[in-house]
């Protein structure tokens, strides 16, 4: 039986599941708004180690809308528009956007108790690094990564300090591509149990299956199991990522995994430094499996974090064979302000690493009162053995990019 098929009953028991009454304290029905407004330069010399050099501009603006229809349903509604302007490196130029990328309806408390989303919405597994973007941007502003929704349906429990998570959604056309003939056609399912005793502290274990009934038959099945751990100033974090399945008619072995450990200070400048390891693993030509680790809908939550290096992540791209380590200092000289450099080693994982390159990046990040917020990031690339024998090239790689945001909330009625 296909996920597909089960969909329509699975929403059914979920809804059936999750009981409508209002808390005697809830607040009276209301209407509350969001707009944002993203404007973006851009300047990239070499982008994939090859000679030429970028200029483009990408802004996109954004507005949502949620109404509590009672206290324990509510209705959300959102749209993006959005342009690019110039000629990316991926050759998309001059071209304007628009996509309706929230539809919601909510069932329910997301922070107690049971609750059930149904529509198109926003999904997060933990921190993102195998769920979060469920929609592939090609379309314009595609660098600042305007859409990510998921169509389908999300139920939560919390109760205390546990909380289950299950969901069904298609499995978006927005990752395949035409004009090759590969179009996903199914849905995406799973779902995680998760515990977290204290702040800073948690264990999860998700499971994952897509169900893509396409020419390529993708019926990839992974688990992942997370964990973190905090005490005084150091955080530590880590997942492991299993994949099984097969795709394409190919039986998968892909393995995934990342630990990073975070020193943070109190004292002046409030000092940060971050050291983390990713390994996703490459493919062993002398097996039948293929042990090549297939991405999920990794997400941007913040830099390196999960592209992987700004340059290399959002270029190249690094989520397969590939093995990296990353160094970040940060430093907040005064409120508002933030400093970061962070340093990369890349190595293709062929059974021992093959160097691929090295990475450094600064960023500068202000905000200026409530609604209005900057940065401007630098990265600088150069490529090792690996890099330039699949390249060609061993010429050094240089961005800069800068973006100003401006946001703002608010209500209508009481």
């Amino acid at each position: 039986m296909s996920l597909r098929s089960l969909a329509l009953p699975l929403l059914v028991l979920l809804v059936a599941a999750v009981p409508v009454r209002a808390a005697e304290d809830a607040p009276a029905p209301r209407t509350s708004y969001t707009l944002e407004g993203t404007l973006s330069l851009h300047n990239s010399d070499r982008a994939y180690f090859q000679p030429g050099v970028a200029n483009w501009g990408e802004g996109f603006a954004r507005a949502r809308v949620q109404h509590a229809l009672s206290p324990a349903l509510r209705f959300e509604v959102g749209g993006v528009v959005m342009n690019t302007m110039g000629t990316d490196y991926d050759g998309v130029g001059d071209r304007a956007d628009g996509r309706l990328d929230r539809l919601t309806l909510t069932l329910g408390d997301l922070e107690r108790g049971p609750s059930l989303v149904v529509g198109r919405q926003e999904l997060k597994i933990g921190e993102g690094f195998l769920i979060g973007d469920g929609y592939y941007d090609t379309r314009a502003a595609r660098w600042n990564i305007p859409l990510s929704f998921y169509d389908g349906v999300t139920a939560r429990w919390n109760a205390g300090k546990g909380r289950v998570t299950a969901f069904a959604t298609d499995y978006s056309p927005s990752f395949g591509d035409a004009d090759l003939g590969f179009v996903p056609d199914g849905l995406i399912a799973g779902g995680e149990v998760a515990w977290t005793p204290a702040e800073g502290h948690e264990l999860a274990v998700a499971y994952l299956a897509r169900d893509d009934r396409s020419v390529t038959k993708d019926l990839t099945r992974t688990w992942s199991v997370r964990g973190a751990a905090a005490r005084g100033p150091w955080s530590l974090t880590s997942e492991a990522v299993f994949e099984s399945g097969s795709f394409d008619g190919v039986d998968m072995a892909g393995r995934g995994g990342r630990l990073g450990v975070t020193y943070t200070h109190d004292g002046p400048w409030s000092p940060t430094v971050r050291a983390e390891y990713v390994l996703l693993t490459g493919d062993d030509p002398g097996t039948p499996e293929d042990e090549t680790y297939d991405p999920w809908h990794y997400t941007w939550n913040d830099w390196s974090n999960w592209y992987l290096g700004d340059m290399l992540g959002s270029t190249v791209g690094t989520w397969t064979d590939m093995r990296t380590a990353l160094l970040e200092v940060k430093l907040s000289p005064r409120e508002g302000t933030g400093l970061r450099v962070l340093a990369h080693r890349f190595d293709r994982d062929q059974g021992k690493p093959a160097p691929y390159a090295w990475e450094f990046d600064g960023v500068l990040e202000q905000s200026f009162g409530e609604r209005w917020s900057a940065w401007i990031m630098g990265a600088w690339v150069t490529p090792l053995e690996r890099a330039k024998l699949e390249s060609g090239s061993d010429q050094r790689t240089t961005q800069v990019f800068a973006s100003v945001t401006w946001r703002f909330e608010g209500r209508l009625g009481n």
